[in-house]
């Protein structure tokens, strides 16, 4: 028997070398296999992103080359191979050869594909917020005191040929005609106006305006921007380098009073506006889903609240709605509610009581409405709460 177990043992020692060599061979052989799975796979994967590049070279070196008509061919075949997703980076070369022959191409092209105009407005971006259009209004001596890049000027220039030409070629037709204030569809007290103006803005050159129907001369007139621009706390002087300090954008869409206007010798025009919103739509983008909006909207009211009381009660029946139905589909109202926290805690507490007549009760019961997840804006509506006590 001890024979038997003796043989065993003598042929398990001389059988284990080989098979944990086969063991470790096979486990090798398959790291191996593997390893060049992943070489295989990294290398088809570079191979797809070089691709595009090599199928470019042809006509970013034609981009390169001397020749102006090798120069725009070479650009419009890196757009067409990169039109859609990659639009942007078509964009990004053909700008970067800063050439003036191109400016036309990048135009064509911007005027129908979003993804170049914000490529432009990207390397166009400058400390001062300068807008394609404002830039389009100030002469050589004007630009040179900017000290801006040349990339910076290029994509400006470029920017406001493309706004300038959506101008020009705007359908009067279908056009907005101005409204007197009388015909304004709202009852007086749901309207917010300054009574000192808002600030001036550029309204374009010649007769590519961003209003439409514009008479200076009538100034009960409204007019709705076409397009977003910058408010300034005062018209372009050389005495402030030329540009006044930007106090907030204007969306387009926005209704305007023109108080005063200039017009330079270069058929400029930059107008002194009052602003125009209705309550019931400020407090909608106070609740809107949109931050920005909220933000601009909180900003509105706090600018405005002082000649609108009508805002704070308007403001507290919007919250109260929300209060009973937080899940709206139509607004925000976790944000709203808070936000509306934020613009009554910056008011005084005489004023919510004596001139938009607010009691404490009302104020008291919204608070006790507000979610107890909610805590920052319970805090702030128990602030307020003080305040009117």
């Amino acid at each position: 028997m001890s024979n038997i177990k003796s043989n065993l043992l003598s042929i398990i020692e001389k059988s284990a070398t080989p098979i944990l060599v086969a063991v470790v061979g096979f486990w090798l052989n398959s790291s191996v296999q593997e390893t060049q799975a992943e070489i295989t796979k990294l290398q088809t994967e570079m191979e797809l992103k070089i691709a595009p590049i090599k199928e470019m070279k042809p006509y970013m070196d034609m981009l390169s080359d001397t020749s102006i008509t090798k120069n725009i061919l070479g650009a419009y075949s890196i757009y067409m191979l990169n039109k859609g997703d990659d639009s942007r980076i078509a964009a990004q070369m053909i700008a970067s050869m800063q050439k003036d022959y191109l400016v036309d191409i990048l135009r064509t092209l911007g005027k129908d594909d979003d993804s170049v105009q914000k490529v432009l407005d990207e390397l166009g971006a400058n400390k001062y917020d300068l807008t394609a259009l404002e830039y389009a209004s100030f002469d050589e001596s004007a630009r040179d005191t900017l000290n801006l890049s040349p990339m910076q000027r290029y994509a400006l220039e470029v920017r406001g040929s493309i706004e300038q030409n959506k101008l020009q070629n705007q359908d009067l037709e279908d056009s907005k005609l101005p409204m007197q204030m009388s015909e304004v569809n709202s009852s007086d007290h749901n309207i917010i106006m300054n009574k000192k103006a808002d600030g001036w803005i550029y309204l374009g050159e010649g007769k590519k305006l961003i209003i439409d129907a514009f008479d200076g001369a009538d100034t009960s007139r409204i007019y709705t921007l076409n397009s977003a621009t910058n408010l300034r706390d005062e018209e372009p002087k050389k005495e402030n380098g030329y540009l006044g300090r930007k106090i907030r954008i204007v969306d387009k869409g926005t209704k305007i009073k023109v108080e005063s206007y200039t017009i330079d010798k270069s058929r400029n025009n930059w107008a002194q506006i009052k602003i125009i919103l209705k309550v019931d739509e400020l407090v909608d983008k106070l609740f809107s889903a949109n931050k920005d909006a909220r933000n601009k909207a909180a900003w509105s009211m706090l600018s405005n609240i002082k000649e609108n009381p009508f805002i704070v009660k308007e403001l507290l029946n919007r919250v109260e709605t929300c209060l009973g139905n937080m899940d709206s589909s139509i607004f925000d109202c976790t944000n709203g509610v808070y936000n509306a926290g934020i613009v009554l805690s910056n008011l005084e507490g005489s004023f919510i009581k004596s001139v938009a007549n607010i009691k404490p009760d009302r104020l008291s019961n919204i608070t006790d409405n507000i979610p107890e997840e909610n805590s920052k804006t319970k805090e702030l509506f128990k602030k307020v709460l003080k305040t009117v006590q």
